[in-house]
């Protein structure tokens, strides 16, 4: 584990992956919630909202804490295991999952 110093690209692009995670991981929450197979009465990210600021609030809150933890520890991940997660990428075989491995291999690198 070492820490990498990014430059302003690599922040954004670090940014956008969290963003990108949390965006998905909230669609497919909230899709097992309307279709009532979610193992939580609430989403922890508006559970946790409410608890942190004592009242009852809107899903939108709770979306917005969760977008807000997800994105940093995507962040924090890339800050702290770069060098790892493309290894990570290659050998879960994502290269073989896209249409092509050329194809996957320039997007994922480009990523990290």
């Amino acid at each position: 584990m070492k820490v990498h110093a990014l430059d302003g690209h690599d922040w954004l692009k670090a940014i956008g992956v969290g963003i990108g995670v949390s965006a998905i991981t909230a669609t497919f929450m909230a899709a097992t919630m309307k279709a009532g197979v979610s193992p939580l009465p609430k989403s922890l990210g508006l559970a946790f909202a409410e608890t942190i600021l004592g009242r009852t609030r809107p899903l939108p809150v709770g979306l917005l804490f969760h977008t807000v933890w997800v994105t940093t520890f995507s962040v924090l991940y890339v800050v702290l295991f770069r060098d790892g997660l493309w290894e990570l990428v290659s050998r879960c075989g994502f290269s073989f999952c896209c249409f092509s491995s050329r194809w996957s291999a320039g997007v994922f690198s480009g990523l990290l």
